[in-house]
């Protein structure tokens, strides 16, 4: 699965040009920013747009609005797939198979949050998933 992918919405509902013509600006300053980006920086911004994703669930099950929260879960789901896609169990050892166990436990709770139309535990999964991301964002990165 492509980054891209992974952080591209299903509906593709615009509701006038004027969204249109932004979205697709948007999505050429995402084709960009993923071009440019280092590994490191690629599971960053998986990071933060599975944070992205969850908080708009949370939002979307308070508001009541059913469409949006399975959109927001499904974009969630498939972040948090391309995250535990990404690792290498080969190099990674213990730390490969403990982010494979947190990002196990982030998708139970959006599942469980999802399934149950519960703001708080969507709210609790983006906690997860942003505890992830400092952990990420304090590893030093050296060239090789």
């Amino acid at each position: 699965m492509s980054l891209a992918h992974a952080f591209a919405p299903r509906a593709n509902v615009m509701p006038n040009p004027a969204a249109a013509i932004a979205r697709r600006y948007r999505d050429a300053d995402l084709r960009d920013r993923i071009a440019a980006a280092t590994p490191h920086g690629l599971v960053a911004m998986l990071y933060s747009g599975g944070r992205e994703a969850l908080a708009a669930a949370a939002a979307a099950t308070s508001a009541g609005d059913a469409a949006a929260r399975v959109a927001a879960t499904t974009r969630g789901l498939r972040i948090l797939d391309a995250l535990d896609a990404a690792l290498d169990h080969g190099r990674g050892g213990t730390v490969a198979r403990a982010l494979a166990d947190a990002y196990a436990q982030v998708r139970a709770v959006t599942v469980a949050a999802s399934s149950e139309r519960r703001a708080d535990l969507f709210a609790g999964a983006a906690t997860q998933l942003g505890e992830l991301a400092r952990a990420w964002g304090k590893i030093e990165v050296t060239a090789r």
